[in-house]
């Protein structure tokens, strides 16, 4: 029972939660001497303690994380201004320091910090071509205030004279150093349990701890990237990646040198040839026909993709069709010309006890008939015949939504599953994906600042539904009873 006019009481996985810490992290502060002490128990013998009283104690010991637990838009009180006002790096370090009462750090650390991707990127740069001109880089008033209000570990400010305190006698840890995380914080930075990196520490060739419980940031990073590249932190204001050239996309519209050779499936040389982007208006010798010249770029070395589409189908009629078959079926010019395509031969396949025919032969004008290759990679490329069909590789469709709604795993693996096999993947199967990097990394992570804010790796429906309709692969599942 609560009696009525008591204090609001809290425990330690509501003081992690409004704090935006782990359950571990809440425990660590309880273990500090002059955190508030328990007052009464809760539901299943948890402890309670005066929320007003740990409120407080954070302010004053753990300042970089009071913020995030407060109530409205400025819980810092930091000076009020016009949100797209521009301040220097040195003008943040200082309001850092004024509103979380520590001492400013060091325009070097937040410059480092930056480069690393661990403080949000500059709106202006210099020679940027924004006005008004700005001769170094800086942030927005609403980016700097966004930056200063997320959780942070800061060293306290000392007042004017005082001494720092002297060190216990006998000190569980060391006080960490600059660019150093312990276990908690290793396990925010890459959205896994304590455990978890507690078991990459085990391993050969992890980095050495600085101290003990302490581990260079940089050095893990590394590490992570190449053992555990799943995990490693996203660049905040990264762009999404590119899978695939400019010219494999259907909404090319232009075309560099590259994305016409892999276009067509050519070499770059070969496409950079007197037969391709080299071509010029000559009478054939044979039969006096005209031909054209390959259209001229633009200024910027590129061509429209409509022109050169036109151009080929005149003058290269079969590696037109060939680019043609390749968009047709979600692959590569590159892959359409291979073993697994036209160059296909024969076959007897023992587990379905049937034969397999070789990829259709060409007409007498050198290109193919699009209904007999729909017909051959109905049987060998399911997948890709059921994208030409229906515009989707899918069994079952990826339900409708936002594309920005945020997914779990668990979700993930439904879509997946379903779009790929016809019935949901389980969760199991789905970590197991996760942890050998055979799904993209998530898109939103616990304690990465965000807003909605997570608490576990979530992906957006953009980029689970792109993954599951576009995901190479056999396809022999068929629907499942």
């Amino acid at each position: 029972m609560l009696p009525a006019g008591s204090s609001e009481r809290t425990s330690l996985a509501e003081i992690a939660e409004r704090y935006h810490v782990t359950p571990w992290t809440a425990r660590q502060w309880a273990k500090e001497a002059n955190f508030p002490p328990a007052i009464a128990t809760g539901a299943g013998g948890s402890e309670l303690r005066e929320a007003e009283a740990v409120n407080a104690w954070v302010r004053t010991h753990r300042p970089g994380f009071w913020a995030v637990g407060q109530a409205g838009d400025n819980p810092l009180g930091l000076p009020a201004g016009a949100p797209d006002d521009l301040l220097t790096l040195a003008q943040i370090a200082e309001l850092m320091g004024q509103a979380l009462g520590v001492e400013p750090p060091k325009v070097t650390a937040l410059r480092s910090s930056v480069s690393k991707g661990d403080f949000t990127p500059p709106d202006r740069t210099r020679a940027d071509g924004l006005e008004p001109q700005v001769s170094q880089a800086m942030w927005r008033r609403a980016t700097a205030y966004k930056e200063i209000e997320r959780p942070r570990e800061f060293r306290r400010r000392r007042a004017s004279g005082e001494r720092p305190a002297p060190a216990p006698a006998s000190p569980k840890r060391p006080v960490p150093t600059t660019g150093v995380l312990d276990v908690d914080g290793l396990a925010r930075r890459y959205a896994v349990r304590p455990a978890t990196v507690q078991a990459w520490a085990r391993t050969a060739g992890f980095p050495a701890p600085e101290a003990e419980g302490w581990w260079p940031v940089e050095a893990a990073d590394s590490w992570v990237g190449v053992n555990r590249p799943q995990y490693g932190p996203k660049p905040r204001a990264a762009a999404p990646a590119q899978t695939e050239p400019a010219s494999e996309r259907d909404d090319a519209t232009r075309l560099t040198l590259a994305d016409l050779a892999a276009r067509f499936g050519l070499p770059e040389r070969t496409a950079a040839g007197p037969n391709w982007a080299g071509a010029r208006t000559t009478r054939d010798r044979r039969d006096g026909a005209a031909r054209r010249a390959f259209p001229a770029p633009d200024a910027d070395g590129t061509w429209p993709a409509e022109e050169v589409d036109a151009w080929a189908a005149e003058h290269h009629p079969r590696d037109a069709q060939v680019a043609q078959l390749a968009r047709r079926y979600g692959v590569t010019a590159r892959t359409m010309r291979g073993e697994s395509w036209m160059r296909a031969r024969a076959e007897h396949d023992e587990r379905a006890g049937a034969d397999k025919p070789a990829f259709p032969a060409p007409g007498s004008d050198g290109t193919w008939s699009v209904e007999e290759v729909d017909a051959w990679a109905a049987d060998r490329h399911p997948r890709a015949a059921r994208r030409a069909r229906a515009g989707t590789s899918a069994i079952v469709p990826p339900p409708a939504g936002d594309p920005d709604d945020l997914l779990t795993l668990r979700d993930f693996g439904r879509i997946l599953g379903l779009a790929t096999r016809g019935e949901p993947l389980g969760i199991e199967t789905m970590d197991s994906y996760r942890s050998r990097g055979q799904i993209p990394a998530p898109d939103r992570t616990r304690g990465d600042d965000l807003r909605p804010r997570v608490h576990e790796a979530m992906w957006l429906r953009s980029t689970v539904d792109a993954f599951a309709t576009t995901r190479p692969g056999s396809g022999r599942y068929g629907r499942r009873t």
